[in-house]
Formats: C-alpha cells, structure tokens, sequence
C-alpha cells in the first residue's frame, strides 16, 4: 500500500468538512419539492373536486380526496419531512467525522471526514431523486384522473425509482471506491471490518463472519452481508418484486 508524501494540511481538512454541495446542493431537494406545489398550483383550475386518489388493481377508481390545497400538498409535505431528516443524518455524519479525532493526527481525521464525505454524497444523491419523485406525485395524483393517465403516471414513477435507485448505486460504488483511493494512500483502514471481505468497496461478503448486518463503510446504517441465506432471499425480493409489480401494471 502506498502512501501518501504529501502531509495533509488544514486546508486539506476544510474542503471535506463542510456538507457536500454546499448551501445550494442542501437546498436543492427543496426546491425541486416547492417547484412540484408551484406546477400544481398552475394547474389547480383543472383540478376536480373531489379528484380520484386512488386506483384498484383493475384501473377504477376506489378513492377520492376533497380538493384543498393540504391535501393536495401532503406528498411534498412528506418529501420535505424525509428530506428533512436526511439533513438531520448528514449533519450527525458530519459532526461524529469532527470529532472522532484530535487535531494532532490530520491524517487519520482527514480519513474519517473523507468517510463521512462519501456517505453524506450517498445521502444527498438520494435525497434528490426522492425529492424528484415526490414533486411528481404532488403533480400528478391531482391531475391524473383517466385510467391512461393514471397509468402512465404509476409506470412513469416505478421506472424512475428503480432506474435512479440502480443509478444512484453504481454512482455510489465508484464514488466510494474514488474516496477509499484517498484514504489508502494515507496507509488508513476505511472502515472497522476486513478489507478483504468488501467487494467493489460497498458489498460485504464474509462466509465466516456469522452476523447477517454489518456496519455501512459509508459511515451511516448498516448493510447486508451477502455471505448468509437470509440477505441473498432478501436483496433478491426487494429486486424481484418491484418489477413484477411492473410487469403485472403494464399487463393490464
């Protein structure tokens, strides 16, 4: 392993210490979150009252909402929240990163903020595509009253989630894998298990390794650890059934 020549300076500590993207990338979700109410409320003459809220399995329709702007408003309402508390666990990610270690070690505290820099990436990118896919129920829901248009809009949903979802993995292997670059020329472990059993820097498979849960090396919540049964039978559901629910919509 080699290591790096140059000493880390503070400098250096500053460019990771801060919350990726800076005041505009935090803000961001939100925006896009307003712009979904803004777009609606162009809209809001077209809209019934009551609109249908809800559609069975055969494209009828099984529920109805009263039109008010609350209720219109509760899906980015509840985007703002989970966004919200996204920023909440960057934050704590963060200050846990400030504080692990003393100054007089630079280069093992700048290890520890690159770590909690790449899982605050990893949490704002999905912040984003949650805030997308809520500001596009808070448009369509209200405005999606055919069967066609409801439709289009529950296919358009789930292919953009699972879509960003598979997007939004592969970017965050390579950027883990980019920060675990930078962390290894500095002769510093990433994380607290064996490098061995990591696979692409963020699957972790251990045959010997009995827990079924391990620590995320992103520094935030935990992984499988895709040596055991049960965590193969898991991913493999939250893979397969997304698109069987697909399959089964466009069917019909």
């Amino acid at each position: 392993m080699s290591k790096r020549n140059r000493p880390i300076t503070e400098a250096h500590l500053d460019a990771v210490r801060g919350l990726p993207g800076g005041l505009f990338g935090q803000l961001l979700p939100f925006v896009l979150l307003l712009a979904g109410c803004w777009v609606l409320r162009q809209q809001w003459p077209n809209v019934p009252d009551p609109y249908i809220s809800h559609w069975n399995g055969s494209w009828q329709p099984d529920g109805w909402t009263t039109k008010s702007s609350w209720n219109a408003a509760l899906p980015a309402l509840f985007g703002v929240a989970m966004c919200g508390l996204m920023l909440v666990l960057q934050t704590i990610l963060r200050r846990r990163a400030i504080t692990a270690f003393d100054r007089k070690e630079p280069e093992r505290r700048f290890a520890e903020l690159l770590r909690a820099r790449a899982g605050n990436e990893v949490l704002l990118a999905s912040e984003l595509l949650m805030a997308v896919v809520f500001a596009l129920v808070t448009v369509a829901v209200p405005l999606a009253q055919s069967p066609r248009a409801a439709k289009l809009f529950v296919v358009s949903v789930l292919t953009f989630s699972i879509g960003g979802g598979l997007l939004l993995a592969i970017w965050a292997v390579v950027r883990v894998n980019r920060r675990m670059a930078v962390v290894r020329e500095l002769g510093l472990p990433w994380g607290s298990t064996d490098e061995e059993h990591w696979k692409w820097g963020v699957v972790y498979s251990n045959p010997d390794d009995p827990r079924l849960m391990v620590e995320n090396r992103m520094g935030v919540g935990w992984t499988f650890n895709m040596a055991r049964p049960a965590a193969k039978l898991t991913m493999t559901l939250l893979i397969v059934l997304p698109l069987l629910l697909m399959a089964t919509l466009l069917a019909r």
